[in-house]
């Protein structure tokens, strides 16, 4: 039998594979949780939207949780299809920055 390191390579493949399904399964469980944060944060917008569009001095404001509602659609759908981490920290990049801009818009308002 052929030797890695002190182990069979029959044992290392073993190894190999419940590393694989340990990280799917953990995989699975960050994108379940990442879905679940993300709803709540569209949940959030779409009150903020709601909120704004009592005053209608906030239109911009309204149209700037309406775009965040639909960049955290875009993700949640993403998201659901497959993970890939560099670009889900992409993505919460691109939501940080929308923030930041709803925030300055709801400043000026």
């Amino acid at each position: 039998m052929k030797r890695i390191g002190g182990y069979g390579l029959t044992s290392f493949l073993q190894k190999a594979r419940r590393v694989k399904k340990q990280m799917q399964r953990d995989t699975q469980q960050l994108r379940q949780k990442l879905l679940n944060e993300l709803e709540r944060m569209f949940d959030i917008a779409k009150n903020a939207v709601e909120a704004a569009e009592r005053d209608k001095s906030k239109a911009k404001q309204v149209q700037v949780w309406i775009r965040v509602m639909g960049y955290l659609g875009q993700v949640m759908n993403s998201l659901a299809d497959s993970f890939d981490e560099a670009k889900a920290m992409e993505y919460f990049e691109n939501l940080e920055r929308m923030i930041r801009e709803a925030k300055g818009n709801s400043e000026e308002s």
